[in-house]
């Protein structure tokens, strides 16, 4: 047994090695991460708030509003708690929608709750594209793409 774990000791210390040997972008996903951390904790911050309001203001919205849907059975009153809200207003700014039927008020805020989605994604992946594209110009490797 004690070569066994000797062997097993040995194999899981050198396999992360041999790995990031070979696979660097996790080293460079970690600087990237850790350069930009504090940026990305306030847009998820920002992302949770949004969350939070949009969900008030959906379940304000549509609490009265009984959506027609094809099988009574599944979808009964998506709104009629807060936290029935939540979540689909999380599916909702995911990009899923799983309802086609809202009242007018609630696809004006559906409307809107769809551009500050994107609006984050896309400051998301700015900042990430940015920490890399830094980490790439501080190790001096230009490469011309084109």
């Amino acid at each position: 047994t004690l070569t066994l774990t000797l062997t097993l000791t040995l194999t899981l210390t050198l396999i992360p090695t041999q790995m990031e040997r070979y696979l660097p972008a996790f080293t460079l996903f970690d600087n990237v991460f850790s350069q930009s951390r504090t940026l990305l904790f306030g847009l998820g911050y920002t992302v949770l708030v949004l969350w939070l309001i949009f969900s008030c203001l959906m379940y304000m919205a549509e609490v009265n509003h009984k959506p027609v849907a094809p099988d009574d059975d599944i979808v009964d009153h998506p709104y009629s708690n807060m936290l029935d809200s939540m979540w689909y207003t999380l599916l909702n700014i995911t990009g899923e929608f799983p309802l086609g039927d809202y009242s007018v008020p609630g696809k004006v805020i559906g409307f809107f709750m769809v551009i500050f989605a994107i609006e984050l994604y896309g400051a998301a992946s700015g900042v990430f594209a940015e920490g890399f594209q830094a980490a790439v110009q501080s190790k001096g490797v230009q490469k011309d793409v084109w």
